[in-house]
Formats: structure tokens, sequence, C-alpha cells
């Protein structure tokens, strides 16, 4: 018979590939950064599930272009540029940067996926 399971084949890739030499952006919602009574909510503004307006990158990459956490860093994506903080997150595969949504210091950049370039301001 047939046995359902929830166990998929799919893993977390180790690298994602480069295109044109830059980074791939990857974007979340953060939980309580979604409607107008939470993202008012000052206690729930306090927890994990808030967009941080950091720029994550794994331990690898970020020593490849020589950002520790902390750092500040200018992110590039269509041709905008924004200042945020280096977040060191080694959930990621190489190659990638996670930045969450909903948060002001990121509303220059452009779409929620696609290339992105990076360098320590």
């Amino acid at each position: 018979g047939i046995h359902p399971q929830n166990l998929g084949a799919w893993r977390q890739p180790d690298r994602l590939p480069a295109v044109n030499g830059g980074m791939q952006r990857l974007t979340d919602l953060q939980m309580n950064s979604i409607d107008p009574l939470v993202r008012r909510a000052s206690a729930l503004q306090q927890t994990e599930d808030t967009a941080d307006g950091a720029v994550h990158l794994t331990p690898r990459d970020a020593g490849q272009h020589a950002i520790g956490a902390g750092d500040r860093v200018l992110v590039q994506q269509s041709g905008r540029t924004v200042p945020l903080t280096a977040v060191i997150d080694s959930r990621l595969p190489e190659g990638t940067v996670l930045i969450h949504a909903g948060h002001p210091a990121i509303q220059g950049l452009g779409p929620w996926s696609g290339e992105i370039t990076i360098k320590r301001a």
C-alpha cells in the first residue's frame, strides 16, 4: 500500500550558481512584520520574528569579502545601493544573502530575489 511521509528528497544546496559574478538574494517575510497591528506592537517587535534590517551572509562569503559580524555593508541591487549591517548566518547556502522583507532599511533595494552585490562600507 501507499505510506505517505513528509520526508522529501529536497535538501539545502551547498552553493547556488553565481550569475555575472554576483550573489543571489533570498528574502523572507518575518511573521511579526506583516500586518499594521502586529508591526505597532512593541512587545512583538522585540522578538526574533521581526525583520532585522540586516544582510545575512555565510561565514565563507563574509570572509571572502572581509566582512565581520556587525560591519556596515553596501548592498547593491537593480542599480540601487543601501547600507545594511552584516549578520553571519551559517544556515544559508554559499553564494546567497538573506534579507528580511518589511524593514524600512531595505526599501531602496530591488526585487525579493535575483542578483545582488555586497562590499564592506
